[in-house]
């Protein structure tokens, strides 16, 4: 008792496009750790788009967003 337990961000499903941030764009039937993410603080996380727009996105307790996955209409904010 009294320890401190840590956690990854874990992904897991379709993965069109990378939208879980894995690494590849493989299906995963099993949770895998979001790279990115790994040793951070994540506060929230956000999934959204349709069928062929899919994305994530994540905030850290430091206020970092990381966005990944489809960005066709711009969504991820990355200017592409």
């Amino acid at each position: 008792a009294g320890g401190l337990i840590s956690y990854d961000a874990l992904a897991f499903g379709h993965n069109c496009e990378g939208a879980l941030g894995v690494g590849t764009t493989d299906q995963q039937a099993a949770p895998v750790p979001v790279i990115a993410l790994q040793g951070l603080v994540v506060q929230q996380v956000c999934c959204g788009g349709g069928a062929e727009e899919q994305h994530s996105t994540a905030v850290t307790e430091q206020g970092q967003l990381y966005a990944w996955g489809s960005g066709r209409s711009g969504q991820l904010g990355h200017g592409d």
